[in-house]
């Protein structure tokens, strides 16, 4: 039998080289990178080996009922499966399903890098810490790869018990700031491939709690440098995927997400994009709609909230004024001017604006809603008004992207007018705005293209705009220019549609103006 002898030097480099790589993903930081308020130094991490980036990106998807806008997927090597009769958390498969993303801010385009194994992060972290961390992150990881069907709630709990406290420490130690953004990434990609029902049993640990105080200095961070570094982008990605998730999964949001700070800083990024162009940049494209899906998760549940008659409605009061200054605008106008109606899908920002913004204002229900219309409507109107002559004498061509626009500011204005006279008073200084909406009724695209649901975007149109003038006949002004308008004929025509409330607002309609 042969001795073999191995040298010291050798030894230690094999039992360092060999250790199993045992998460997803890892990210491998770009080269240049900026400072940040999360480590107060350059986050500079130089790998033992070179990855070389995948060259051919897999193209863009398209799936409205997720997002209702295009993101780069990458198709997972692991099928997560669902349950066949869970269509929210079916619908979400695909959106959680997707590989990292390096984003080139220079130039706005995008690289993939493969995966490296996560220990070799791990290189410079104290020596005392190390094994605890490198054993902590090696088995989540490896846990939650090999047991994504069977991982329970329990034994999530139980890893997000041990992890969290390491992880608190780590963002806690100022000479560990290389290794922070990095391990973190790790965990999180890790727990986007966990079934959503367990990460929904889960969303209430202390993990969670962390996630929201990374949040708030991420996005400080966002307000205060021209973009977010390539690391800091990544985790704010992925802690709005782990939100979409819960919310879009089970009506849910993390109660540290209620958080008056959090709720602050979110304003606070709002308030600066309806007055700064910085953040319609090129460079901060990806940032933007990451934050727009944030906004939306708050916005559902704020929706769901009223569909459940909770009796907090103003639980994220903080964001209304913000929100509110964004639809009074110029950016606002400038989008909405400049917006194609040849177009079916939107950018970021047109998103921003354009919908997510009227949507979280019409989804508020609560007690400051009457003084908030009185504010707005008077600095709307005139520029709203300015927007329909525009556009609805090409109504014919419109295509989704203005006809749900459109919509939209048509909601705007009639939010709360069921309950309060307030806006029909209003509105009867401005009565073209109401023979737009009697020609929108009379355009033969529309209302040759009805369909039973409210889902079709025509019939969504159609019916905002019969509701729209329902509410608006209180007011005599309105009323008596919409007999002299001879709209019958255009609200009988409409009678054929096989939707029910929309049919009975056209029969109010006719009782009222025939």
């Amino acid at each position: 039998m042969m001795d073999v002898h191995i040298s010291s030097e050798h030894q230690q480099s094999l039992s360092c080289k060999y250790l199993p790589a045992s998460c997803f993903y890892c990210y491998v930081p770009s080269s240049q990178s900026l400072q940040s308020p999360i480590s107060n130094v350059q986050s500079v991490v130089t790998s033992r080996e070179q990855i070389q980036s995948n060259p051919t990106p897999d193209p863009y998807l398209y799936n409205q009922n997720q997002w209702s806008s295009s993101h780069a997927i990458r198709k997972s090597f692991e099928t997560i499966p669902v349950s066949s009769d869970d269509n929210r958390i079916m619908n979400f498969e695909r959106f959680r399903s997707r590989k990292r993303k390096t984003y080139r801010h220079i130039d706005g385009t995008l690289s993939f890098k493969k995966s490296s194994p996560v220990l070799q992060y791990y290189d410079t972290i104290d020596k005392n810490q190390q094994p605890q961390i490198v054993t902590l992150v090696n088995e989540f990881c490896h846990i939650l790869r090999n047991r994504i069907t069977t991982i329970t709630a329990k034994k999530l709990t139980d890893l997000l018990d041990k992890i969290t406290p390491v992880m608190k420490n780590l963002f806690n130690s100022n000479d560990q700031e290389q290794q922070q953004l990095p391990i973190l990434i790790d965990i999180l990609n890790a727990l986007l491939n966990v079934h959503a029902t367990v990460l929904i049993s889960v969303s209430e640990n202390k993990f969670f709690s962390l996630l929201q105080t990374i949040l708030i200095t991420l996005l400080n961070q966002w307000r205060s440098l021209p973009y977010l570094p390539n690391d800091e982008f990544y985790v704010f990605r992925l802690i709005v995927k782990l939100l979409n998730i819960l919310t879009h999964s089970n009506n849910l949001i993390p109660s540290g997400l209620y958080d008056s700070t959090l709720l602050e800083t979110i304003a606070n990024c709002i308030t600066d994009i309806a007055t700064s162009e910085k953040f319609l940049d090129t460079k901060n494209k990806h940032q933007f709609r990451y934050f727009t899906h944030l906004i939306d998760a708050y916005t559902l549940y704020q929706e769901i909230s009223n569909d459940h008659n909770q009796s907090n409605k103003d639980i994220f009061i903080k964001l209304l004024h913000p929100i509110s200054q964004c639809l009074t605008s110029n950016q606002f106008i400038h989008i909405f001017m400049n917006l194609s109606i040849n177009s079916n899908s939107m950018t970021a920002t047109e998103k921003f604006f354009l919908l997510i913004c009227p949507k979280f204002l019409i989804s508020y229900k609560g007690s400051h809603l009457e003084q908030t219309m009185k504010t707005l409507l008077p600095v709307m109107l005139p520029q709203y008004l300015k927007v329909l002559d525009k556009f609805v004498p090409s109504a014919h061509n419109w295509n989704l992207a203005m006809l749900r626009s459109i919509e939209h500011l048509l909601r705007i204005i009639n939010h709360g007018a069921d309950h309060s006279p307030t806006n029909a008073k209003l509105i009867s200084n401005y009565l073209p705005l109401i023979t737009h909406i009697l020609n929108l009724l009379n355009e033969p695209k529309f209302y040759n293209n009805l369909h039973p649901t409210l889902s079709n975007p025509v019939t969504k149109l159609i019916n905002t705009s019969i509701s729209f003038l329902v509410n608006m006949i209180k007011e005599p002004t309105i009323l008596a220019h919409i007999k002299q308008s001879h709209a019958a004929l255009s609200f009988l025509r409409l009678t054929s549609c096989q939707n029910e409330k929309l049919i009975l607002n056209v029969y109010t309609l006719l009782a009222y103006t025939t």
